[in-house]
C-alpha cells in the first residue's frame, strides 16, 4: 500500500509494498507509483501486484 500526495508523489509506503516491489521505503518516497510500470520486470512481476 502506498499513500501519495495531490500530485501523485509517494509519501508512504508500507513493509510488503517494499518486500513486493524490492523498492526501498527511501527508494520509494517522492516518486510516483508509475515507476514501477517501468517495464524493467518480467510481466509476471506486474501481474503479482
Amino acid at each position: 500500500m502506498v499513500i501519495t500526495d495531490l500530485a501523485g508523489d509517494i509519501e508512504y509506503a508500507n513493509p510488503k509494498f517494499t518486500e513486493v516491489t524490492g523498492y526501498t521505503l527511501e527508494e520509494a518516497l517522492g516518486q510516483n507509483p508509475r515507476v514501477l510500470k517501468g517495464g524493467s520486470q518480467p510481466k509476471e512481476f506486474y501481474a503479482n501486484l
